[in-house]
Order: structure tokens, then sequence, then C-alpha cells
């Protein structure tokens, strides 16, 4: 009986490890490559970026840095597992385009964005005259980019934001700015697309909860199944259901 015992005690403490093994090699391999700034130290990449700055010495394991947290990086970014980030520092993933697509981190050079490319906070996407973009947050959820858009995203504590300077976003559930229009999830799980016109007007279309819009001073909320279209200089009109955008 006792070594029966003996033997269950013995597997458990095996599998146990197993999994710890196992959960550790899915960390290790779970990297995001993070941009650093020019003249930041260890110690501020990980008070900007790591939910727990006293971690710093994490990073050691994933990159070749001597282990002096006030001296300044000399890397242009550093592997940091996704378990660490900050939600606000979690990048965006590029899943798919249908032509092409191009980005840029800060005032960087333009790069053509491929499969599994991060874009980070402060990066710009830009899309072909006849190319839409699929993105993807660290959540799983999927937004699009149509033909000719421009659009910024910024990450902030309470979500997320793109400034859309041209084109237009699907499925988007963050903040969104565009010239004087500013639009944003008025509830929890709401959903709604963007476009700007071709006379600069801004029409924003609510497929799922409730949405503000706000220009010039006045701030209307747009229930699912509605529009509302901002002409430049003007205040948002909500329009009803099938409404075209013209």
């Amino acid at each position: 009986m006792k070594a029966n015992r003996l033997k269950i005690f013995l597997a458990g403490v095996f599998l146990s490890l197993a999994a710890a093994f196992s959960f550790a090699e899915v960390l290790e391999k779970d990297l995001t490559e993070v941009p650093v700034k020019k003249g930041e130290t260890l110690w501020g990449f990980s008070g900007s970026c790591l939910k727990d700055q006293s971690k710093w010495n994490e990073l050691l394991k994933y990159n070749k840095l001597p282990p002096l947290p006030e001296q300044v990086l000399n890397a242009e970014a550093l592997k940091v597992p996704s378990v660490l980030l900050k939600e606000e520092c979690r990048p965006l993933r590029f899943l798919n385009s249908t032509g092409e697509a191009f980005f840029r981190r800060g005032n960087g050079e333009w790069l053509e964005a491929a499969e599994g490319t991060d874009i980070f906070p402060g990066d710009t996407v830009t899309t072909g005259k006849t190319s839409t973009v699929d993105l993807g947050l660290y959540n799983g959820e999927v937004f699009r980019l149509i033909p000719g858009s421009t659009a910024v995203f910024l990450s902030e504590k309470g979500g997320l934001s793109c400034l859309l300077g041209s084109g237009g976003i699907r499925d988007w559930g963050g903040r969104l700015v565009s010239g004087q229009v500013k639009a944003g999830p008025a509830r929890a799980d709401s959903e709604f697309s963007a476009e700007v016109k071709k006379d600069a007007s801004v029409l924003v279309r609510v497929s799922r909860g409730a949405v503000f819009v706000e220009a010039k001073g006045k701030k209307a909320e747009v229930q699912a199944g509605f529009s509302c279209l901002v002409k430049y200089g003007a205040e948002p009109v909500i329009r009803g259901r099938g409404a075209k955008g013209k």
C-alpha cells in the first residue's frame, strides 16, 4: 500500500513539474519585440512597458544586456514576454491584406507590412487604393482598414485610439479621432465603422452597442443600426437605419 502511495505521489510531482516546464516554455515563446526610444534606459523602458517595473531583470533572460538598469540601451528593440507587458503597450498584429500595405514607426521610413508584423502605439499604417488590411488585437478581436486609409494607432489608459487621416475603419471598438470629429464606445462591447469622405465629412455607422460622436462642441449618442454624419465644420447629425452616406 505504501509503495502504491509513493508511486502516486511521485507521479503527481512529475506531472506538476512537466506542467510547469511546459508553461514556462509557452511564456518563453510568446515574446514581443518592443521598440526602444532613443536615450531610454532599461529602468525607464520597464517603467513604460512592464506591468511591474521591478521585473526589469526578467528582460536579461531574453536580451543580451548588462545588468545595469540605469544604463542607456544600445538596442532598437527588446524582446519581452507578452504576459509582462502593460495592456497599452501590447501591439496590434498585421494579419493579412488584399494588396499593398505599408507601416512606419514614428517618423521612420515606410516599410512593407507582411503577415505577422507587430504594429505598436505611435505606428502609422497606410493601405493602397485597392487594398484592405485586417489587423488583430491581443484579445483576438479583428478590425479592417479599407482602401486608401492612413491611420495612426495610440494606446492609452482606458483603451486604444485610432487617428484616422483618410479612408476608413471597420469593426472598430476603440476611440477614434478624425480631424475635428471624435467618436468612441458609449458603453462596453460597442462596435462601429468610420469613413472619411472626399468632401472631408466623416460618416460613423454603429453595428453594436452605442457610440458617441462629438464635433463643434456637440456630442451625440448613436445606437446600433443607426449612423451619424459630420460634415466639415458642422455638428453631428444622426441618421436613420439604412441611411446611405453621401
